[in-house]
């Protein structure tokens, strides 16, 4: 979320959009309003790119992607890259979208390995 609301700030619906995701999981929300957060989340894509600012793109799209596709772990694994598109995107000097996705890997479950990095790392 600094990625995008550094680039967009005052623009919440990304963060919106994991804030229903986490609700959904505690069961304090329904899918459809958690996809309507989602879709929310990609609108704020859309601006972003129009402004072009492309790692905050990629970090709305993280967002949203989550939100929505929660109930389908097998379309989970796209989130995660798009969080890691977002880091390489962002040329902060931080780490690098490979540096990205091992932390995803070290920090992931080993039982959900294979959800998250369907081909491996």
């Amino acid at each position: 979320m600094p990625i995008f609301e550094e680039c967009r700030p005052g623009d919440n619906r990304p963060r919106t959009a994991i804030e229903s995701l986490r609700a959904w999981v505690q069961g304090d929300f329904s899918m459809i309003a958690c996809r309507t957060a989602a879709f929310a989340a990609h609108a704020a894509a859309r601006d972003a790119a129009q402004a072009g600012a492309l790692a905050a793109v990629a970090a709305a799209r993280a967002a949203g992607q989550a939100a929505a596709v929660a109930h389908m772990s097998d379309h989970s694994a796209h989130s995660a890259m798009y969080a890691a598109k977002a880091v390489g995107l962002d040329g902060s000097g931080e780490p690098t979208r490979n540096a990205e996705r091992l932390w995803q890997w070290e920090n992931l479950e080993s039982t959900l390995r294979p959800i998250g990095f369907p081909k491996g790392l």
